[in-house]
């Protein structure tokens, strides 16, 4: 270096000119070519040579591996997430998906349903017309002056204190009687006619009155008929009881007869039955010849009773109020010939037992019928009955 040839920056007193003498490189391969770190200064004199760095720091390089780790990583992560996507489609398709479990519903509790009763039916026996006719035994009837009136159990009357005038109105109504009966209609009334059958006769007219009203005569064996239906809405009852109306047909030309002049009646009973008078006459026994049997008639007569039908009541509801009975029977009350009578029966004991009061002016009959439990003989006690006549 020469100092003469030195240019001296006054700008930058710390900055000097440096001649480099540049020689001719030597032929390849003469010499070995050896690397030479990169100096670093940290020449406080010479701050911009202190931040030259000519080849990178140590953090850089290992920056430059990180960058190179990423794809790979971007690059296994790919891989793993299709292999597990692949493994889940696969299971997807062999195992069918599992429905979700529904979340329960609080469902208000019901009550169990009521179970729906069987409903028997009874059946009502006119012993001295001979017939009868079935109805459902939540209904009842009572009988008065030829008239049968059925009513539903819930209709309240009085069976102590029952005035045939005084009865309300009947669901169905049936009146008999020995000559032609009519229903009263009103001219200005709207009509319809359908036709009914009724047991063994041709078919019978029915008239509909108003849409409220149902009624039909007709005759047989010269006993004359009138059955109104009074409610539209129970044309069921009315049906079902115009289906199984039957006639009885009995034949009595065979039978015995039993006379009563001292009270006043008489009643006929089959051939094969005999009867047994007691002292004083007014007790009958009737029953079969064959003392096999279980069934039997017991009759007893009074005559002369002031108030007749009050004694029939009382003697009613003392039988009715025995403590045999299996189940306390209901009071049913119909006629008999001339007179009416009070009928109840039921299982007394190990017997079937029917009990009949029939009173006539002053005249008191009081019948006690017994049969088997599977009553066997009953339809012949309702022959007798249908036979029995006042004397006047």
């Amino acid at each position: 270096m020469n100092p003469a040839n030195s240019n001296t920056n006054p700008d930058r007193p710390h900055y000097q000119a440096v001649e480099v003498y540049h020689q001719a490189p030597p032929p390849i391969g003469s010499q070995t070519v050896q690397h030479v770190p990169p100096q670093f200064t940290n020449d406080p004199a010479n701050p911009v040579a202190s931040m030259i760095n000519t080849n990178s720091s140590p953090s850089k390089k290992h920056i430059n591996k990180f960058l190179f780790l990423i794809p790979a990583v971007l690059l296994l992560a790919a891989i793993f997430l299709a292999a597990f996507l692949a493994s889940r489609l696969s299971q997807t398709k062999k195992t069918p998906l599992s429905s979700p479990i529904p979340t329960p519903t609080l469902i208000p509790s019901t009550p169990a349903p009521t179970p729906v009763p069987i409903i028997r039916n009874k059946s009502y026996q006119n012993q001295n017309h001979n017939f009868y006719f079935n109805y459902p035994e939540t209904y009842r009837y009572f009988e008065c002056q030829n008239t049968i009136k059925i009513y539903s159990k819930d209709t309240l009357i009085n069976e102590d204190e029952i005035i045939c005038n005084n009865l309300p109105l009947g669901i169905v109504e049936i009146t008999y009687a020995t000559k032609p009966l009519e229903y009263q209609e009103n001219p200005s009334d709207e009509i319809s006619e359908s036709l009914v059958k009724i047991d063994g006769l041709d078919e019978v007219i029915a008239k509909t009155i108003n849409k409220k009203i149902i009624y039909l005569n007709f005759d047989n064996q010269n006993i004359y008929y009138l059955i109104v239906l009074n409610s539209i809405e129970q044309k069921s009852l009315f049906d079902q009881i115009l289906k199984s109306f039957k006639f009885i047909e009995v034949v009595t030309d065979e039978w015995q007869t039993y006379t009563n002049t001292s009270v006043g009646f008489k009643f006929q009973y089959p051939p094969d039955w005999i009867t047994t008078a007691s002292a004083n006459i007014n007790q009958i026994l009737v029953k079969p010849e064959k003392t096999s049997s279980q069934s039997s008639l017991t009759i007893e007569a009074q005559g002369n009773i002031a108030e007749v039908e009050l004694t029939a009541s009382e003697v009613v509801n003392s039988t009715k109020n025995l403590p045999g009975w299996k189940k306390t029977p209901s009071v049913d009350i119909q006629s008999v010939d001339k007179g009416t009578a009070q009928i109840l029966q039921g299982q007394l004991g190990n017997i079937w037992q029917i009990f009949a009061a029939i009173w006539y002016k002053n005249r008191l009959i009081q019948l006690i019928w017994q049969d088997s439990l599977d009553q066997a003989n009953q339809q012949t006690f309702g022959n007798i009955l249908s036979t029995f006549e006042f004397l006047d």
